[in-house]
């Protein structure tokens, strides 16, 4: 799989990464793993440090929250980037939890700016903003990594780890918004295509009451993923055929 990267120098112009070299010098599995994340631009080189990516969620994990302070030389925001990229894949593929990569998705936006420098946290934060609410179905593409169904239950565990994280503060809108969405669920699980726009109505219910908690037990960020997470899943239930 290829990621698309911003390219980064650091002194010298790299083009491509030798993993094979990396590995007779004296570099930790973690920095030869982000050193590949920042630099494989062939397809020999990608397809050899995605097959280690998907391997090691956890080295993953670490370059996605090194600190300012932690990362050298080499500016991590590429490798950051493409990390996180493969451990949405990795929680799709069920080599690490949903619940898990949500969490590290809500924690990363909510304490971001101890790990971007100032003038990237706008654009870093609308990249992983993306990752988070086009997890199951991209309306731009229409391609779709999951049904409906499996879409709506992620969107119900992605619920959790805004709470987790922090972004909604409030047990009782927690669960007043997973009721709505397990509703929506419910009907399209029993009445299938009858189902479509009474399930609609229930999740522009949601958005509805997340509008009203915003900035109030609702972070506004965690008031924009959800919303665009719900419209995804609108879009997903009107082009499906059941």
């Amino acid at each position: 799989m290829r990621i698309d990267k911003w390219v980064c120098v650091v002194g010298i112009l790299f083009t491509a990464v030798n993993l094979t070299a990396f590995s007779q010098s004296s570099l930790s599995p973690r920095e030869m793993l982000r050193y590949g994340l920042t630099f494989a631009d062939d397809d020999e080189s990608s397809q050899r440090v995605e097959a280690e990516a998907l391997a090691n969620p956890t080295l993953l994990e670490e370059i996605v929250f090194l600190r300012l302070g932690e990362t050298g030389n080499l500016n991590n925001r590429v490798a950051r980037q493409n990390a996180f990229t493969y451990l949405k894949i990795c929680s799709q593929r069920g080599l690490i939890s949903q619940a898990h990569f949500f969490e590290i998705g809500f924690n990363l936006l909510k304490n971001l700016s101890d790990y971007a420098f100032p003038g990237d946290l706008a654009d870093e934060t609308a990249r992983y903003q993306n990752q988070i609410l086009n997890y199951g179905y991209n309306p731009k593409s229409k391609k779709a990594t999951g049904t409906v169904f499996d879409n709506l239950q992620a969107l119900l565990v992605s619920l959790d780890g805004m709470f987790k994280a922090g972004q909604i503060s409030n047990q009782g809108v927690l669960q007043s918004l997973k009721v709505k969405i397990s509703g929506a669920l419910a009907i399209l699980e029993k009445e299938k295509e009858k189902g479509k726009t009474p399930a609609t109505n229930k999740i522009e219910a949601a958005i509805s009451e997340a509008n009203a908690q915003r900035g109030k037990n609702l972070t506004e960020i965690g008031f924009l993923v959800f919303s665009a997470f719900c419209q995804n899943l609108i879009s997903q239930i009107q082009e499906t055929i059941f």
